[in-house]
């Protein structure tokens, strides 16, 4: 059974996270921090520009720390805060957030984008620390909303390397192209549309195609989305690897009109990938969630008073 108890008086804790302007790590830390929010901690978050003045539920405070974490100590309203008990960081403020701590006798815990374990699995080493997976929920403006103009299927392009002459001439009419991306190109045929990262398209796609980094898998498993990969890296391999042996959809080894045209037309007409796709997202919402995660920052709470005492 999951463990979710309000923080009494007696229990409550300073919780700061100290999270990079990133969309990956931003939104789904700051889900978390909110949920501790309700539990009756009080919640600090802290980051840089653009997402400073993102709002936040659950009393959590919200702090602009400049191009320094560092600085952040300095801060006349950190400082009203009081003493910190636990530091939440990601791995590009690790550093930082570890000279903090120190200052202030705190544990340190990182939150990780990447994918440490899958749904269902915990992972320990030999010095005690592990890994706990908890799904990606949506959280923020970044997600955005998208609906598509007709009937026709939707197939959601989230890789900068897929050349748009390759996608233009693979998909006609038949299909509508939504490419998420911060600079669209000019002159899009009628069937391509851009919009702003986010995955929001993914709520009425048929098809994602991606290079098998976690945002966009995680993403697609949450709207039960199959997936055509086209890997680059070794860790969008080992990922891609992974989600066709769990029969989430397929990996292109070679990226033409004609090989893309036949393999995501293949996986948007398979019904066993779409009863896995839908499989997983249940196997999902049951592994893990920011409540999940909660419950072990409050662990790693308990077990500092412990130490301490």
């Amino acid at each position: 059974m999951t463990r979710h108890r309000e923080a009494d008086m007696g229990s409550s804790r300073h919780v700061l996270f100290l999270s990079r302007p990133d969309t990956d790590h931003l939104y789904l830390t700051l889900a978390v921090a909110e949920e501790l929010g309700r539990r009756g901690h009080a919640v600090t978050f802290a980051t840089s520009d653009p997402f400073a003045d993102e709002d936040a539920d659950a009393g959590v405070v919200l702090l602009r720390y400049g191009r320094d974490e560092r600085a952040l100590a300095a801060l006349p309203a950190f400082r009203a805060r009081g003493p910190v008990d636990l530091v939440v960081a990601d791995p590009r403020t690790r550093d930082a957030a570890v000279e903090l701590a120190a200052g202030w006798g705190a544990r340190v815990v990182v939150a990780h984008a990447n994918l440490a374990v899958w749904p269902g699995e915990r992972q320990f080493g030999e010095n005690g620390e592990g890994h706990v997976y908890v799904h990606p929920a949506g959280r923020g403006t970044v997600f955005g909303d998208w609906t598509p103009a007709d009937p026709r299927p939707v197939l959601v392009v989230a890789h900068d390397g897929v050349p748009l002459p390759v996608l233009t001439s693979a998909f006609g009419p038949v299909w509508q192209v939504v490419l998420l991306t911060d600079t669209p190109p000019a002159d899009l045929p009628e069937h391509v549309t851009a919009v702003p990262p986010g995955f929001a398209a993914l709520a009425h796609a048929d098809v994602l195609l991606a290079d098998g980094g976690l945002p966009a898998i995680g993403a697609a498993v949450r709207h039960a989305t199959p997936v055509v990969l086209v890997p680059r890296s070794p860790e969008e391999h080992r990922n891609a690897a992974r989600v066709t042996a769990l029969g989430l959809g397929e990996v292109l080894p070679e990226l033409t009109p004609e090989s893309l045209r036949r393999t995501v037309s293949r996986v948007a007409a398979d019904e066993a990938t779409r009863a896995a796709a839908r499989r997983f997202r249940s196997v999902l919402r049951e592994a893990g969630s920011p409540t999940r995660v909660s419950d072990t920052i409050e662990s790693a709470l308990d077990a500092e008073t412990r130490r301490a005492a």
